[in-house]
């Protein structure tokens, strides 16, 4: 409330409170009143009487104790009296929040109902579904918004400790006010319940229509839907699962909604629990789709049924249409088979009745499912069902009263697909066609015209009309269209017969009229001559002997196929007039082409036998016995004397030749009187015999020197000879070559090698190069070598050569030996090394030795290599190694030094420190200096590490010692802070009044807090220790009357020291002001931590208690009430003194007393403070 309508209580509650703070700045101003006596003060100059009696209460009544204005004991300890109950008086007017308080803890509640969920989340449609109302949704978003500002400034007040009764109930108005507004949004469900009503009623004594009635729903729950498939009407397995998912859908959506208008209808439904209006609409929009499904896709369809409906002539037509089914053939045949009713009438047949009853359903159904009645409607499966019995009535009718043309068709296509390949056909249409044959114009006749329909095309053309609409046709019609065909078709089959006569007289070895002839045509001369050469492999006989008996072998199987007629052959695979014809000439051309080609030749051995002298004749220069060889061959006699057998074998096959000549004549035929004409194979062995003898002569009987010039070609021929393949380019050569001897003359091998090809090139030399013959010009009485001097200069030379091969070979073994090394190398720790190097030096020394090992693998993998090249290759191969040997081996100097430091480490104190510690952070930084310590000896052990391994085991070694010594440093700023402040604690009251052994106490621990602070090995145990000890004596002067009293200056230990904001205390003490106050004590904390005033300590140490207060959950009401007015004045003391710091500072250790005295009076009492001075004044 304002101050104008405060009560006169109120008021005079603040009027004692005012007062006390003016006394109470007098004290702190040293502005107390002066003594009166009476109205009159005492004069300052009035000195104590002689012998006073202090113990006395009126001693000084005559002396003037306020003569400077600074207040005494008594004057403080009446002013924090009257603070006290002034202070006590006030708090009975404090704002009362139960209300409001009460009002927000419903906050949680009010969010839980649908009402505030619908306005803070849900989006209205406008009611024609046109799209979201803007305006109800503002609306809705200004409640909540109103809310939450109202919630909000309740709350701010809560936390105000200033805020006014009249404040606190505006806002309560306000935020109730708001919650209600919020009922405007409560969840609407009309829209759901009429949804829910359209399914239709179960109660009751019968159902209600609606959705549970209409053919749609039933369809759906028990699904018999069909489709056609291959002409028949099958299951429509995914249309029933999924009409009956559809029903499924549409119940729980039923259920879902029911079970939500019954949470929303019940009161005892709780706030949270019941639909916000998304899950009204959610559950409305579910449930009409799932109707609406069940509507579209599941309401019984009669379609097809109508259409097979309307195939029928129309219910009471005065007539049936052309299209009706009754107007079909195979209707009015069954119509016409009527039977005998009971009655002895005629009636319709069972197929008929079926047809007309099923009709009759089928359309009745049709009308029902267009009533207005749901109920009324078929199901789709007694829509199907009507369907498939008319379809079948149907179809039992049109295919068991069908007029029979398959004869008709089966006749025809026989014609077609049969006869037409039939022999007597393809007879007769040859005949037709061959204008040059006598029965060319009857044959016309009987095969007939297609398009006059004449003969047999004609009849065939007759039956294909009318079988291109068969409707009309009579059984009668179609039997005398096939009779008619069949007549054709005899006629030509027994005048247009294949006559195989001729073709027989062939093969028979007969003529025309069918008598036989000689010799038969396999005993002929050509025939034999021919099979001779077939079995001596001659090609072109195995040719025509293969074509003969392939041509006579048809011809017979024509013969057999015709005389004996399989009755199982198909009819195009009988032989026709054309076949037979083609296998006579087949035959006749065949028996020609040996009777040309195989008659016996003599041209040939006639022409080889004229090239020998004749019998008793001279020998020509031309004949074969004036050739050198024959001449050697005749030469060179057997032992006696006895004719070279080569010779006498020429003998033979000259006379055998000649007398085969002489059984033919002149123009190579047999003589008319010669006996046992020879065949070819006789004249062609005489003829081969000669020839072969001739060649041994000719070949076994030459000076020959091709080996000679074969071999002294493989070497080089002169110095200007280029030549890559020769015997001077081997390694082996080369090497024999380069081994020089003491004078630079060729070795003994090379000389020798030198001396054979000389001595062959001189021999060969006699003999023209181009005939291999002797030179005609060769100098007078010079002759040309013999055989034996060619073989023997040839083995000679051979000799030479093989000798320098032997033994020349070029050596790669050291070589190889060296590059199978390169594994091995590259993983040396110097190759290693110069790789991890990546300078400019190891890039060239690690390329050179690559390039060395290429190029041994080269020379290696060069075959004609010389020792030379190799040697090269290994000199180059280990220089380049022994470069990075050398070069690069690995300096483990640092490490070994690093590691040698290990004994001097583990005294450091940040090495100590970490031991000390304990915690899993230190042991792990151990661990990994202990780790990498030993990582470093066994690279240091291994004779094989690398100058990486070696320098990344330094890194990690001093990474390890750099960790352990960053984290574990000593931290000495606790223990220097609080060494630097002794300086101002020797400054405050409880230092200045403490107990001798305590100051004593103090004065050691801060001494070994220095000597700590000034050793740089101090560990942080000592370190800890130091501070630990200086605090406990600080501690003990700081707190005079124990720890727990609550009294004391300076950064003490104890829960005193701070504070936790808990709520953990009984309910029934209210902390909110105490807490408010203390939150708001920032500015006025910073202030006080910054003088060293009275007023800021006193200030300090009310903070202090009122935290130590909050932070015990045992604390009573009283305890918190007096906390805060503690708090309070002290505050009102540091500000009011706040404009005069300084000169407080300044005003001796009496002011400062009386401060600290004020600041704890409260904790302590007036008793309590007077004890401890007097106990202080003893000592």
């Amino acid at each position: 409330v304002s101050e104008a309508d405060a009560s006169a209580d109120a008021k005079a509650a603040k009027d004692r409170y005012d007062e006390a703070v003016k006394k109470l700045h007098q004290a702190l101003d040293k502005k107390m009143p002066k003594d009166k006596q009476g109205n009159t003060e005492i004069p300052t100059s009035n000195p104590p009487e002689k012998n006073i009696d202090v113990t006395k209460a009126d001693a000084l009544k005559n002396i003037q104790a306020h003569a400077q204005g600074e207040p005494l004991d008594r004057d403080v300890d009446a002013i924090l009296k009257e603070m006290n109950a002034a202070i006590a008086d006030l708090n009975k007017f404090a704002t009362k929040t139960d209300e409001l308080l009460k009002s927000v803890n419903e906050d949680d509640a009010t969010k839980q109902t649908p009402a505030f969920k619908n306005a803070s989340q849900y989006k209205y449609q406008k009611p024609d579904g046109t799209g979201e109302d803007t305006q109800k949704n503002n609306a809705a978003k200004k409640a909540v918004d109103e809310y939450g500002a109202a919630l909000n400034k309740a709350k701010e007040l809560l936390k105000n400790p200033a805020a006014t009764q009249k404040e606190v109930n505006d806002a309560l108005k306000k935020l109730d006010d708001a919650r209600k507004a919020l009922d405007d949004y409560n969840t609407d469900t009309k829209r759901l319940k009429d949804s829910v009503d359209k399914h239709g009623s179960t109660e009751g004594p019968a159902a209600t229509e609606g959705t549970q009635t209409s053919d749609a729903y039933r369809n759906a729950s028990d699904p018999h839907f069909m489709k056609e498939e291959g002409g028949k009407l099958v299951p429509d397995d995914t249309k029933n699962k999924n009409a009956a998912a559809a029903k499924k859908a549409y119940d729980e959506a039923l259920t879902k909604a029911q079970e939500l208008l019954k949470k929303h209808d019940d009161k005892a439904t709780p706030q949270d629990a019941k639909p916000t209006q998304k899950d009204v609409n959610d559950a409305l929009k579910t449930l009409d789709d799932a109707r609406k499904t069940l509507e579209d896709n599941y309401k019984t369809v009669t379609t097809d049924l109508e259409k097979e409906i309307n195939k029928s002539t129309a219910e009471h037509a005065p007539a049936v249409t052309e299209n009706d089914f009754e107007n079909t053939p195979e209707f009015q045949n069954a119509d016409a088979k009527k039977k005998d009713g009971a009655d002895g009438n005629k009636v319709d047949n069972d197929d008929v009745k079926a047809y007309k009853d099923a009709l009759a359903k089928a359309r009745k159904l049709a009308q029902d499912n267009a009533s207005q009645t749901l109920s009324d409607h078929p199901t789709q499966k007694q829509i199907d069902d009507a369907l498939e019995a008319l379809k079948k009535a149907k179809q039992a009718i049109t295919e068991g009263y069908k007029t029979d043309v398959e004869k008709l068709k089966q006749a025809k296509q026989y014609a077609e697909d049969v006869f037409k390949k039939t022999p007597e056909y393809k007879n007769a249409t040859a005949i037709k066609d061959d204008a040059n044959n006598a029965k060319h114009e009857q044959a016309g006749k009987d095969l007939g015209d297609a398009t006059k329909q004449t003969g047999f095309e004609g009849q065939i053309a007759k039956i294909a009309e009318k079988l291109n609409d068969t409707s009309k046709l009579t059984q009668r019609e179609v039997d005398a269209l096939v009779k008619q065909l069949k007549i054709a078709q005899k006629k030509i089959a027994d005048e247009y017969k294949t006559n195989v006569t001729p073709l027989s007289n062939e093969v028979g070895d007969k003529d025309a009229q069918g008598q036989p002839v000689t010799p038969k045509f396999e005993e002929s001369i050509p025939y034999k001559n021919a099979l001779e050469k077939k079995n001596a492999g001659d090609t072109d006989a195995t040719s025509k002997l293969k074509d003969y008996n392939d041509k006579l072998k048809a011809a017979q199987d024509l013969i057999n196929k015709v005389n004996n007629p399989d009755p199982n052959a198909k009819p195009e695979d009988r032989p026709t007039q054309k076949q037979v014809d083609e296998a006579l000439t087949n035959l006749k051309n065949a028996k020609k082409a040996i009777d040309d080609s195989f008659g016996t030749k003599i041209d040939d051995l006639k022409t080889e036998a004229a090239k020998s002298t004749a019998d008793g004749g001279t020998v020509a220069d031309t004949d074969f016995e004036a050739t050198t060889e024959f001449k050697n061959a005749d030469a060179k006699k057997g032992e006696g004397g006895k004719e070279n057998a080569d010779v006498t074998a020429y003998k033979e096959a000259l006379g055998k030749a000649r007398n085969l000549l002489g059984k033919f004549d002149e123009n190579g035929n047999p003589k008319p009187d010669s006996k046992d004409v020879p065949t070819q194979k006789e004249v062609d062995e005489a003829l081969k015999n000669l020839k072969e003898i001739k060649d041994k002569i000719t070949k076994n009987y030459v000076t020959s020197p091709h080996d000679l010039y074969k071999e002294v070609d493989k070497s080089k021929d002169g110095n200007t000879d280029t030549s890559t393949d020769v015997f001077e380019n081997t390694p082996e050569f080369k090497n024999a070559d380069a081994k020089k001897d003491e004078g630079g003359k060729d070795n003994t091998d090379m000389a020798a090698y030198n001396k054979a090809l000389a001595d062959a090139k001189a021999l060969l030399d006699k003999f023209d190069r181009k005939t291999g013959k002797p030179k005609d010009d060769l100098p007078a009485g010079e002759k040309a070598p013999t055989q034996k001097q060619l073989d023997d200069a040839l083995d000679a030379l051979k000799a030479a050569k093989k000798k320098i091969t032997d033994s020349y070979k070029t050596d790669p073994s050291e070589l190889k030996s060296e590059a199978d090394a390169n594994d091995t190398f590259t993983k040396t720790p110097e190759y290693v090394n110069a790789q991890a190097k990546g300078d400019d030096a190891s890039k060239k020394a690690l390329e050179d030795y690559k390039k060395a090992l290429e190029d041994a693998n080269k020379v290696l993998g060069d075959k004609n290599a010389t020792q030379a090249q190799v040697d090269e290759a290994l000199k180059k191969l280990q220089d380049a190694k022994s470069k990075l040997t050398d070069g690069y081996k690995t300096n483990k100097s640092d490490l070994t030094a690093e590691a040698g430091k290990d004994s001097d480490f583990t005294k450091t104190p940040e090495y100590q420190n970490a031991q000390a510690k304990g915690d899993d952070a230190s042991k792990k930084a151990l661990e990994d200096y202990k780790k990498a310590l030993e990582d470093a000896n066994k690279v240091l052990a291994d004779k094989n590490a690398t100058q990486a391994q070696v320098d990344e085991a330094l890194k990690k070694l001093q990474d390890a010692k750099s960790k352990l010594t960053d984290s574990n440093k000593t931290d000495k700023s606790g223990l220097q802070s609080e060494a630097d402040a002794d300086a101002k604690f020797r400054d405050s009251v409880f230092f200045m009044i403490g107990m001798t052994e305590d100051i004593d106490a103090y004065n050691s621990a801060l001494a070994e807090a220095k000597r700590v602070l000034n050793d740089p090995n101090a560990t942080q145990a000592e370190v800890d220790e130091a501070l630990r000890k200086l605090q406990a004596a600080k501690d003990k002067i700081n707190h005079p009357f124990g720890i727990d009293s609550g009294v004391g200056s300076g950064s003490g230990s104890g829960s005193a020291a701070g504070f936790e904001t808990t709520d953990s205390q009984s309910a029934s003490v209210d902390k909110t002001a105490l807490r408010v106050e203390v939150n708001n004590s920032e500015a006025d904390s910073s202030a006080a931590s910054k003088a060293n005033t009275a007023a800021a300590r006193a200030y300090r140490k009310a903070l202090a208690e009122a935290k130590r207060v909050l932070a015990d959950k045992n604390a009573t009401q009283a305890q918190v009430d007096e906390a805060l007015r503690n708090l309070k004045a002290a505050k009102a003391t540091l500000r009011n003194a706040s404009g005069n710091a300084s000169g407080l500072a300044k005003t001796g250790a009496a002011t400062g007393l009386f401060a600290s005295l004020a600041a704890v009076f409260s904790g302590l009492g007036a008793a309590g403070v007077a004890s401890r001075r007097r106990k202080h004044s003893n000592e």
